[in-house]
């Protein structure tokens, strides 16, 4: 692990980068709501379909998981959990109900689908206005998912963009581990060798690579 690995770990770092996302968030929201309605004249639409959507896609194969670590969406959510702690000790932001297994990553699926028409077909895809609120509702439901769940079995099972962007991240030469105690690490490794994971994988987990590289080839092409 290098100096730069473990100021990457340390948790003021971490904290002020997830600060700025959600920072960053907020803004692209609050453009999108209230700023001038033209996609040219608007941050929202090239902020989310070019800066976020494809720059995290590229920084999450060549570098690593950055989604895991900035989601704003997550860290909302840590912070609100955090608060009720302190205001109901012992209590738990969650409701912990069993995830069902036979559900899989299909929640994941789903969204992305959705996600695709939006970047493909939606006629309102770059009216700021719209997108803003296409992301608000997103938030939602990804913290309605948390509530019911918990944060950690959503954001592996259905939060789609952890998982996307956490395949993508197999082909990066980093890897950050977390110890029993919390404290996380970062190790480097060669190239595609996230890619050599023996772990059963489940067929949801399989549609869900096939249906984004599909959708990315067809974009491409």
């Amino acid at each position: 692990l290098t100096a730069g690995g473990r100021l990457l770990a340390a948790p003021g770092f971490l904290l002020a980068v997830r600060t700025l996302a959600v920072v960053l968030f907020l803004i692209v929201v609050a453009a999108g709501l209230f700023g001038v309605q033209s996609p040219l004249k608007n941050v929202a639409p090239v902020m989310v379909w070019a800066i976020w959507w494809v720059g995290m896609a590229y920084v999450s194969a060549l570098l690593g998981d950055l989604w895991a670590l900035v989601n704003p969406l997550d860290t909302l959510f840590a912070w609100a959990e955090a608060l009720w702690a302190r205001l109901r000790p012992g209590g738990r932001l969650a409701i912990g109900l069993r995830y069902p297994e036979a559900l899989g990553a299909w929640p994941a699926v789903v969204l992305f689908l959705a996600f695709v028409w939006m970047e493909l077909v939606w006629e309102r895809s770059d009216t700021p206005a719209y997108l803003a609120a296409a992301m608000l509702a997103y938030a939602a439901f990804t913290w309605l998912g948390m509530l019911l769940f918990g944060r950690e079995q959503w954001l592996g099972r259905g939060e789609v963009f952890t998982l996307v962007f956490g395949l993508m991240a197999r082909f990066a030469p980093t890897e950050v581990r977390e110890s029993r105690s919390g404290s996380r690490t970062l190790h480097l490794r060669p190239y595609g060798v996230g890619l050599l994971s023996r772990e059963p994988v489940p067929a949801s987990m399989v549609v869900l690579v096939l249906v984004f590289f599909f959708t990315h080839y067809l974009f491409a092409s």
